[in-house]
């Protein structure tokens, strides 16, 4: 019981970052693009990052009792897309509280649209149990 609640919130969490970097790219992507919206995007990044560490947390619990190694290529797979993850969205998150003059469109299209990839990536993996790159 307390495995498939702890599954579950695993999933939650993987489909919110998601939708977060969708919404993100959403935002970026409209028509009257401002500053205000790199704000916002922001303090979503900061929810990004407590979202992973906390999905990371628990996708760690889940691996011993489902019978996997450490060592299994998806889950590797899955930690080194987490770190690369991580660390995206920890610079996004700097460059825009250094106030960095990119208000380039394409430059957060790019840098969200690249956050989207990795994820698909990790979902993917996830559920097919079988590493795309390994």
């Amino acid at each position: 019981m307390l495995l498939d609640l702890i599954k579950f919130t695993h999933v939650l969490l993987a489909i919110s970052i998601l939708g977060c970097a969708i919404y993100c790219l959403a935002l970026i992507s409209s028509k009257n693009f401002v500053s205000k919206h790199l704000s916002q995007c922001n303090k979503i990044n900061k929810i990004m990052l407590l979202m992973i560490l906390i999905a990371m947390l628990l996708g760690t619990l889940l691996v011993l009792p489902k019978h996997y190694t450490f060592h299994t290529p998806w889950i590797q797979a899955a930690y080194f897309f987490v770190g690369i993850l991580f660390l995206a969205i920890l610079l996004l998150a700097s460059i825009i509280k250094k106030k960095k003059n990119i208000t380039q469109k394409h430059f957060w299209q790019g840098a969200y649209l690249f956050l989207i990839i990795i994820l698909i990536c990790i979902i993917r993996d996830a559920v097919m149990k079988t590493s795309f790159f390994l």
